[in-house]
């Protein structure tokens, strides 16, 4: 009686044991790769009659690379930012702005050229960006998206004189992140 006890007690053991490594097994495991010459920050602005208003925060544009070496669909559905200069901790970002790229048209903050701002124009890339209507990136087991953006908005001004900004950016999936340290360029119109 014992001995089938014990037989019972290791078969169980074993099969928790293979369960358990097969979750381990199909984990995801991202990895980010920061592609900070096509990353910047630029105002957001208030707009009345198609003239400028004062800034109502800022957004930030992440060019990325973002690869799931791991064998198990990861699905980012929480977003941080740290900037060096303005925030102490990671702040969690409630959600991605959606587009297909970098705004087509956005104004600029007054400038001493442009006194009224200037109306800038950018074409979009394709429009293969990772985001759902829940905000959610998904990315199956071994898959890579190349030169991707991100755009978040932040409600602080950045500072005129600032031309570059450090950020960390750090996705959540499950119980797993990937971080990755940015530099973001102010967006300059010429």
């Amino acid at each position: 009686m014992i001995n089938w006890l014990t037989l019972v007690g290791i078969v169980v053991a074993l099969i928790g044991l293979i369960i358990t490594l097969l979750q381990v097994w199909k984990r995801p495991k991202l990895e980010i790769t920061p592609i900070s010459e096509k990353s910047y920050f630029y105002p957001k602005c208030q707009f009345e009659k198609e003239k400028i208003r004062e800034p109502i925060g800022t957004a930030l544009e992440f060019c990325l690379t973002i690869e799931n070496r791991g064998r198990g669909e990861a699905k980012v559905k929480h977003y941080y930012i740290k900037i060096q200069d303005i925030f102490e901790e990671f702040i969690e970002i409630k959600h991605i702005e959606r587009m297909k790229g970098r705004i087509e048209s956005f104004q600029t903050c007054p400038t001493a050229r442009y006194p009224e701002g200037k109306t800038v124009y950018i074409s979009s890339p394709p429009k293969e960006l990772l985001v759902n209507e829940n905000d959610i990136i998904t990315i199956p087991a071994h898959h890579r998206f190349l030169n991707r953006n991100l755009y978040f908005h932040i409600e602080d001004n950045i500072r005129e004189d600032k031309e570059l900004i450090e950020c960390d950016l750090k996705l959540s999936y499950g119980r797993r992140e990937a971080e990755a340290r940015f530099n973001l360029k102010r967006y300059v119109d010429c």
